[in-house]
């Protein structure tokens, strides 16, 4: 179960959105974008897309399918200066979940990928008792720049 589903309004505020935002969701379960809609504040909205294409839209939460992907859609996010970032969430499953599912999306080598960008992270929030989510915001002092 997504801690969204127990108090949806609270964890929209948690994620950064606000009345006025527009929010995108990429790969998200059914039952979080359900919930996601029942928590939006007034005046915002969200979009629910498969792929990353170009949007606009502040905050994103996205579920990679794996590295290859996340590096894809953080370099299409990059370039969309459409709308400013002010908060790029990545969901990834806890350690001992990512090892179970062999996957290749682990909390240090996801920031190795995401931060030469110009991107830093400063909040995790936990979805699931399976994944939790680290939001990236534009770093301060530079400019941002595709990941290799």
């Amino acid at each position: 179960m997504y801690r969204i589903e127990e108090s949806p309004g609270l964890f929209a505020q948690q994620l950064g959105i606000k009345a006025g935002t527009t929010a995108t969701t990429i790969n998200a379960p059914e039952a979080f974008k359900a919930a996601l809609g029942q928590g939006m504040p007034d005046e915002a909205r969200f979009i629910d897309t498969g792929r990353i294409s170009m949007f606009d839209s502040n905050v994103t939460v996205y579920w990679p399918e794996d590295m290859d992907d996340l590096k894809e859609t953080v370099n299409w996010r990059i370039q969309d200066q459409s709308t400013p970032i002010t908060g790029f969430w990545v969901v990834i499953p806890k350690k001992p979940v990512a090892e179970l599912r062999e996957s290749d999306l682990l909390f240090d080598d996801v920031l190795n990928l995401i931060l030469p960008s110009g991107l830093v992270d400063n909040k995790t929030l936990t979805f699931s008792e399976e994944e939790y989510g680290i939001r990236f915001v534009p770093r301060l002092d530079s400019a941002l720049s595709p990941v290799p």
